[in-house]
Parts: structure tokens; sequence; C-alpha cells
């Protein structure tokens, strides 16, 4: 649904956007609960813009998944439940074995990793895990620049290989 906007244009609003005032909760609930399993990444929906992004994402996080988990860490998910939100915010992954929290991302585009950095630092405020680590999860690795922008907010950037394997730049390891 759009609302004009004061310069003209309109204003796109999703459910997900919207507040329940008439909610009174005490505060944000976090809740570790099992990864959400992707059954098909593929669908025979008509597509819909950011579609195949997300479907990619959805494979790379089941990746990044199994791979860890051929580690031994455990992986979860963070269910985060705001006051007055209609939503619950999940995080992408959660590797309880060296607390650190995952975004992922079915791109390496610009808008898309500065969207994960700013999902991981919301992440952090509501997760009751003290100095929990950050990771923006990637298809691929992304530009030097963009591998800079991700490092010098502290946190990793963990990127695709070839075969399966993922790759690790941390705040401060070199590439």
């Amino acid at each position: 649904m759009g609302v004009p906007a004061a310069s003209g244009g309109a204003v796109e609003y999703r459910e997900s956007d919207a507040s329940r005032r008439d909610v009174v909760e005490a505060g944000p609930r976090a809740e570790l609960v099992a990864v959400e399993r992707v059954v098909a990444v593929e669908s025979d929906r008509k597509a819909t813009p950011g579609g195949k992004a997300r479907r990619r994402e959805a494979e790379l996080t089941e990746q990044y998944r199994a791979w860890l988990e051929a580690q031994g860490h455990q992986v979860m998910q963070w269910k985060l439940t705001l006051p007055g939100q209609v939503a619950a915010l999940r995080t992408d992954l959660f590797d309880a074995t060296v607390s650190e929290i995952y975004e992922a991302k079915g791109s390496i585009a610009r808008e898309s990793i500065r969207m994960a950095i700013g999902q991981l630092l919301d992440y952090r405020r509501h997760v009751p895990v003290p100095g929990a680590a950050l990771a923006v999860l990637l298809p691929a690795r992304p530009s030097d620049d963009l591998v800079d922008l991700v490092t010098s907010a502290g946190m990793s950037c963990v990127y695709r290989q070839d075969a399966g394997r993922f790759h690790r730049v941390g705040p401060t390891t070199a590439s």
C-alpha cells in the first residue's frame, strides 16, 4: 500500500514495517531456536523482485550451516520478539560454539553488504550474548573495498569458495 510522501512520491509500507501499539510487552525477548531449514530453493511461482537473491541466500545459509556442523559446531538461530513489532526478527545463523551471529546475503552488491552490516548491529543489541561476534556471509568474495567496509565495522567477511568451502577475512586478518 502506498502513502503519498511530502515530496509527491509514494512511500511503500509492508506489513512487517507496522508496529502494534495495542500490544504492551515488558521488553524484547530473545529465544535460541533451531535453524529453519529450507526445503526448496527453487520455486515455480512467478519471480518477484528479490526472489532470486532470497533463494541464493537460503541455499548459501544452508550450505554454510552444514559446513559449520561438519566441523562440530552447534548452529542455531536467534528469534527476536520486539515490543510493538508485528513479526519477530530471526538471525540467519548463530554459531553457538563460538558465539557468532551471521547475516547472509545472496549478492555481493554494496547495498546488500551495507544492509547486512545494519541488520547485524540491530540483532546484536537484542541477543543476550555479551561480545557476540558478527559476520557477513556472502556467495563470493566481494571487492577489496567492500571487504574493508565489513572488517572496518569490526565484523568478519565470510564467503563461499569453490567446492563448497568457505573463506573468512576478519577485522585484523589479511585476505
